[in-house]
């Protein structure tokens, strides 16, 4: 079973100034996921934005073979599923607390949190309504803003508790309810292995036809390997818009990576014990990518 601390043979112990600084850290709030939900299959798929909210909605309608029919309504997604999708009653939601009874299976798919910090900043950036809304009420915060400004946009958020518009894009992956309290209930998936990962689920719970083959979306940004140490004072619409460096880039300033480990503290865990589950520790491929995946978290235990 993969070692949750992220450092193999080891158990972190923080020392008593940490534990202190971490009861001081003000994280951002957990809100509900986007649920895709098939009563007669008895499968519910969820997620959050820039964390698999898409991706869940692909999956479900490849599953169900509505995948055509939703792209013919819409080239956009989220446009069926709001307005067709979930109107109907066998596409009501369930609870968490549902999940593992009845043969109810229930799937979560999560993303390394500094990964999702920085996507979550360059969707934010190019769409329109999101940082209207963030500049709205925040008279300081640049049209064009730079990623250490949206950093301290977050530590503000998470100081006063604000919503804005769009904010489960960037707001933690931890739901609610779901993570709490309910959290043997649900299998949760990395994002980082995906295929991989719906491969062993399908086999461990016998469901077939579990695939995101043949989808898209607009938001997924071409990754680069291009480290620039600089990245987080970029402005977005001069330097990030078509090819934006690595994502680690925009981490490379101690301050800030001690910032997203504060802000997203809680995911941290999530994805750590997500890793740490006996249905995933099967899949070959999935436990690679967690070894691969908590050795780039590792440094947020010294925070």
């Amino acid at each position: 079973m993969i070692n949750v601390s992220g450092r193999t043979g080891s158990t972190v112990v923080k020392s008593r100034r940490n534990a202190a600084e971490a009861k001081q850290c003000k994280q951002l709030p957990c809100i509900p996921s986007l649920k895709v939900s098939s009563r007669s299959s008895k499968l519910q798929i969820m997620g959050q934005g820039k964390g698999g909210a898409t991706v869940s909605a692909q999956i479900m309608f490849n599953f169900l073979n509505i995948t055509e029919k939703a792209l013919e309504y819409s080239r956009w997604i989220h446009d069926y599923r709001c307005e067709v999708f979930n109107k109907d009653p066998d596409h009501k939601s369930y609870k968490c607390s549902e999940c593992g009874l009845n043969g109810l299976k229930c799937l979560y798919i999560v993303r390394n949190p500094l990964d999702r910090v920085v996507s979550s900043y360059v969707h934010t950036m190019s769409t329109n309504n999101m940082h209207t809304s963030i500049r709205g009420k925040i008279a300081d915060f640049a049209a064009d803003a730079f990623f250490a400004e949206f950093i301290a946009f977050l530590k503000g958020t998470a100081a006063t508790g604000r919503r804005y518009w769009g904010d489960p894009h960037y707001l933690p992956q931890c739901d609610t309810v779901c993570e709490h309290t309910e959290f043997d209930r649900v299998q949760h998936l990395l994002i980082e292995s995906l295929d991989a990962g719906l491969a062993w689920f399908g086999q461990t719970e016998n469901i077939q036809g579990l695939t995101r083959n043949n989808m898209s979306s607009k938001h997924y940004v071409k990754k680069s390997s291009r480290m620039d140490p600089g990245a987080a004072y970029l402005r977005y619409s001069k330097h990030l818009h078509d090819s934006p460096p690595s994502y680690e880039s925009f981490l490379a300033e101690p301050s800030i990576f001690k910032d997203v480990c504060c802000f997203f503290r809680t995911d941290i865990e999530l994805y750590r014990k997500s890793c740490s589950a006996e249905w995933l520790q099967g899949c070959a491929e999935c436990m690679d990518s967690c070894a691969r995946e908590l050795r780039r978290l590792a440094p947020c235990n010294d925070v």
